[in-house]
Parts: structure tokens; C-alpha cells; sequence
């Protein structure tokens, strides 16, 4: 059973120790019960709050590829600036397509998850756990005020929508690394990083993404993104109690 953590470059895993998870898995939990009876005005809701960040102009989604597409043009000192600022705006894309947010605290380091990109105030983190027998990715998300955004990976309705949302997040954790690089001659790496992400924006796009058709299924796709979440909690406190659920970089 072995937990991987890929870009972003953390202190420490940002997640706040085995108790804290616990009560995140417990949550978790409590959710699901909640989602398998809650009316359908509800899950009408974060559907179309997933559709509005996806769909049409101005999107969230189709505004960050834009601005991403200008910055690549920039050049000189505006090509950093200006790529930190929307890259530091990909926060509320991602926040808008937790489909199932509930605004958690609970994944933010101990420390207040000590970023160590220059570009401070975001990281963009992939991990992957594998159990022998499957693997789930998940994007951990984290802003400034310790705030963060899980992001699993999902099999079933809406499984394609997840594992772009992945894609996506990413290529901007590896833009947001990319802008440590101070030399000018690293631009063009930059500039292929920058490129990589406004292209997996573009692929999350509605049409296409392979989103739920029906309420049922928008139901079910939540329910399966908890379901992915709390196996990863789970692997979590499972290999990592000795360090009370703190994995080093």
C-alpha cells in the first residue's frame, strides 16, 4: 500500500493529523447519508452551479483560458506577474466545481500548509494511493487561510468530468511550480506549462466532458466522488498513523 505526493512542493502532506481525518472521513460520512435523501432541488443546485462554471461566456472556466492564452503572449517581468494572477484565479474555478464543497478546513496542514512556491498563497497537489488491487488519484487544492478543494478521481457518471477537473488541476500545479524557476531563460518552459493547462481548461469544457445527464446521475456522481474521498482518508490513517498521518515531501 504505498501514497504518493506529486507537485505543488509542500513541507508536508496538507492534511492536519489522524484525528483531524477522522473527522473529515466522519463528515465525509454524514454527507452521504445526507446526499441519498436530500431533494432534488439540491442536487439540482450544485449541477447547475457546475454547468454556469463550465458553460458559455464568460465562464469561469472559458475566462482563466483566456487570460492563460494572453499571458503566454507577455513578456519580460509582466509574463511572471501576470501568470501568477491567473494562476492564483484557477482557486475559484475549482471551488465552484466541488460539486459536493463544504467549505473545508480540515485538509490544511498543521502548519497552515507551509507553501514553499514563491508563488505563495496556491498549491496545486496530485496524490496517488494505491491498495494493491486500485488506485485514486485526488487533486488537494490549498489557498491561503488554509482552504482547500478535494478533487478525486471518480468511476461512473460524471467520471470523466472528475478526471479532467484532475487534468486540469494539474497542469496548473505544474505552472505554478514552473514560476519558481527565476530565469529568464526558463520563460519558454513557462510559457509550455501555461500553454498545457489552458488546453486541459479548454478539454473540461461542458460539451463533451462527460458529465451526469440526469439528476439521478448528478446524485450518484457525488456520491461516488465522497465515496473516493473517504478510501483515501481511510489509506491515509492506515499507512501513515505512526506519524500521527503526516507524510514527508
Amino acid at each position: 500500500m504505498t501514497i504518493r505526493l506529486e507537485v505543488g512542493r509542500v513541507s508536508a502532506c496538507p492534511v492536519a493529523g489522524c484525528a483531524d481525518l477522522v473527522q473529515a472521513r466522519q463528515e465525509a460520512s454524514s454527507r452521504y447519508a445526507l446526499l441519498t435523501r436530500a431533494p432534488q432541488r439540491e442536487i439540482e443546485e450544485c449541477a447547475r452551479r457546475a454547468m454556469t462554471a463550465l458553460a458559455g461566456r464568460p465562464s469561469l472556466r472559458a475566462t482563466l483560458e483566456t487570460r492563460l492564452r494572453t499571458v503566454i503572449d507577455s513578456s519580460g517581468k509582466g509574463l511572471r506577474l501576470r501568470a501568477r494572477e491567473t494562476i492564483l484565479l484557477s482557486g475559484g474555478l475549482f471551488r465552484a466545481l466541488s460539486v459536493h464543497s463544504r467549505g473545508a478546513q480540515l485538509l490544511g496542514a498543521a502548519q497552515g500548509a507551509q507553501l514553499v512556491a514563491r508563488s505563495g498563497r496556491l498549491v496545486i497537489q496530485t496524490l496517488c494511493a494505491d491498495d494493491y488491487v486500485d488506485r485514486q488519484q485526488a487533486a488537494l487544492i490549498c489557498l491561503a487561510g488554509r482552504w482547500s478543494c478535494f478533487l478525486p478521481q471518480v468511476a461512473g457518471p460524471g467520471g470523466g468530468f472528475s478526471h479532467r477537473r484532475l487534468v486540469a488541476a494539474r497542469a496548473l500545479g505544474a505552472a505554478a511550480v514552473a514560476l519558481d524557476i527565476a530565469e529568464a531563460d526558463e520563460d519558454a518552459g513557462l510559457r509550455r506549462h501555461l500553454d498545457a493547462a489552458a488546453e486541459a481548461l479548454h478539454a473540461m469544457q461542458a460539451e463533451g466532458a462527460g458529465l451526469p445527464e440526469s439528476l439521478a446521475e448528478w446524485r450518484q456522481f457525488m456520491l461516488n466522488e465522497l465515496d473516493a474521498e473517504i478510501f483515501v482518508y481511510e489509506l491515509l490513517m492506515t499507512e501513515y498513523a505512526a506519524t500521527d498521518c503526516r507524510i514527508a515531501d
